[in-house]
């Protein structure tokens, strides 16, 4: 589903938690410092473009790696199953999921992995954190 651009425009600049989203001043600041800084680094240095072949006689320039190590500070300690905040989404248990199942689905496969983890670190005497 495609956002019209004031859409656009209105969500990103307001102050939004739900499990699909969580958007805030400092995000909103980080990512603005963090363009920034790119911006002003492949400037100075020059050493931002690669060229892949769109067409035959077509060429586009691509950063292979632009904010693709990025991560907001504020979801650095956030569980996210399926594209969904979990913690959000306890705190705001009515709030609909597009995807029921594939989140009951992810939830269960974490938890089987987290199972397993805990019994391979008890079965060869390792501390857990």
């Amino acid at each position: 589903q495609w956002l019209s651009t004031q859409s656009t425009g209105k969500m990103l600049n307001s102050n939004i938690q739900n499990p699909y989203f969580l958007w805030d001043g400092s995000t909103r600041g980080e990512l603005v410092k963090y363009l920034e800084e790119q911006s002003e680094s492949k400037i100075r240095t020059g050493n931002h473009v690669i060229q892949t072949p769109l067409q035959e006689s077509e060429l586009i320039n691509l950063d292979a790696s632009y904010g693709g190590e990025f991560v907001f500070s504020a979801h650095k300690e956030e569980l996210i199953l399926g594209h969904i905040f979990v913690r959000l989404y306890n705190e705001q248990p009515s709030y609909t999921l597009k995807e029921p199942r594939k989140f009951c689905t992810d939830l269960l496969s974490f938890l089987g992995d987290q199972a397993q983890y805990q019994i391979y670190t008890m079965c060869v005497g390792f501390e857990t954190p």
